[in-house]
Parts: C-alpha cells; sequence; structure tokens
C-alpha cells in the first residue's frame, strides 16, 4: 500500500516495505504519515508505530543552533577552507564540528538506491553524536544544487539557524584544481563535471553571500567567510595572516 510521506512541504510517496533504507527516506523531524485518500485511521497509526521501532522518527528540537554550509563547484576549495575554518574557530577557543559531508557517503552500496540517503543518515547520526557533547555550531563542506539538498541539510541536522557561503573562483583554475587533485581513473569526468556544477549553482543562487577563493590566502578566505556569517566578530588586533 502506498502512503504519502509529508515533511514540512515535501512531499514523498513510499511504501511500508520500502520505509527502511531506501533513497527517498530521510528521517526528518516532525514526519506524518496519511493514507492518500483517507483520514489517518488505526492503521495508520500502526504504520507511524513502524517507523518509530526502526528510528525513522526523531524527537523535535533543535540540536545545531548555527549550520554554516560551504557550497561550490569542485575545485572551489570548500574542503580547504572547511578544515582553515575549524582552525581559526579552534585558535578562538568556539566550539564546533566541521563536516565534509560526501565523505560520509563514500560507499558502493549492494542495493540500487544511490548513496545520498545512507549519507544524510550518517550526518543525522554525527550531529546528535557532537550535540550530545554540547557542541552547536557546524561547518558544514557540501556543493548545494537546489533547495531540496538544501533542506535535507537543515533536516539532517536539525539546525535553528542556517547560513549558505558560496566559494567562488574562474572556471579555469577550478579545473586546474581538480586536476591536479584528482589523478585517478575518474580525472577526466570530474574535470568536466567543473563548469557543469558551477552553471547549475550560478541558476540556483542558494547563497547567502559569495566569497571569492583565488589569488589569495587561505585564512583569509575563511576569516572573511567567519565574519559575513557572524561566527566571529572583528577585533582591533584580529589579523587573517596570523589567525
Amino acid at each position: 500500500m502506498n502512503w504519502k510521506l509529508t515533511a514540512y512541504s515535501r512531499q514523498l510517496t513510499v511504501r511500508e516495505e520500502d520505509l527502511f533504507g531506501v533513497e527517498e527516506y530521510m528521517p526528518f523531524q516532525g514526519y506524518a504519515y496519511e493514507e492518500h485518500s483517507e483520514k489517518i485511521t488505526q492503521r495508520s497509526r500502526a504504520n507511524r508505530g513502524f517507523a518509530e521501532k526502526h528510528g525513522m522518527i526523531k524527537n523535535p528540537g533543535a540540536l545545531t543552533e548555527s549550520l554554516l554550509i560551504i557550497t561550490g563547484s569542485m575545485g572551489a576549495g570548500k574542503t580547504s577552507v572547511l578544515g582553515e575554518a575549524s582552525d581559526i574557530l579552534t585558535l578562538r577557543h568556539i566550539a564546533h564540528a566541521a563536516i565534509d559531508l560526501d565523505a560520509l557517503g563514500v560507499a558502493h552500496l549492494p542495493s540500487a538506491s544511490g548513496n545520498d540517503g545512507v549519507m544524510y543518515r550518517n550526518l543525522q547520526s554525527v550531529c546528535e553524536n557532537y550535540a550530545s557533547l554540547g557542541v552547536r555550531k557546524l561547518l558544514l563542506a557540501r556543493a548545494v544544487e537546489n533547495h531540496a539538498e538544501l533542506e535535507l541539510c537543515r533536516s539532517a541536522v536539525s539546525a535553528k539557524g542556517v547560513v549558505v557561503c558560496r566559494l567562488t573562483a574562474s572556471v579555469g583554475t577550478m579545473e586546474q584544481r581538480v586536476k591536479m587533485r584528482e589523478s585517478g581513473l575518474s580525472q577526466r569526468e570530474y574535470v568536466a563535471r567543473v563548469a557543469k556544477l558551477n552553471d547549475v549553482l550560478d541558476r540556483a543562487r542558494l547563497e547567502d553571500f559569495a566569497i571569492s577563493n583565488e589569488n589569495r590566502p587561505l585564512s583569509e578566505v575563511a576569516y572573511e567567510m567567519l565574519l559575513k556569517a557572524g561566527w566571529i566578530s572583528e577585533g582591533p588586533t584580529d589579523d587573517p595572516e596570523k589567525l
């Protein structure tokens, strides 16, 4: 039997037997299960119990106060800026976690499903672990291509506030970075992906602000990002080169 899965404004259709471990399923906060043409009945409540049994419905409440997403095409420097920003926050004794989201989905799964579903479930688990230790700020590197992906990040992290920073550079520079970084079998594919992904991000326009990451020190880029995101304040002795 088909059921409609409602997560905020996102409508997905799943089967009861598919509720566990499919690409389309994500453990969002506040899911409600409704039969297509009927009100919620005893049968739908039993289905909700099935989801709760498998840990698919979590207690509401923000786990993360601030989520800063670092987006950009391949070769924009997302991972490098993520690490540098984490170093700056650490030197300032600001509790945080830094996650490269793609690393949580590196796998070849035996099912036909893609890796994105388990990647976001992994993200949720990691954030819950950090939250249990009092971490309320999260840096996340990910090329977010559309509003649906942005909502996936927001929901998996249970973020109260979200800021998106896009790193930019010329396509030629990004292609050269990827070519130098990727020396394996998929190099040609990755290099070709740079311009295509850049066009996707241009059309999506999901960023709150953009920062150039070309021909300037990495620490300066990370410092500007944290400053614009409101994670740090500029003091009279602040010097990005000495952070």
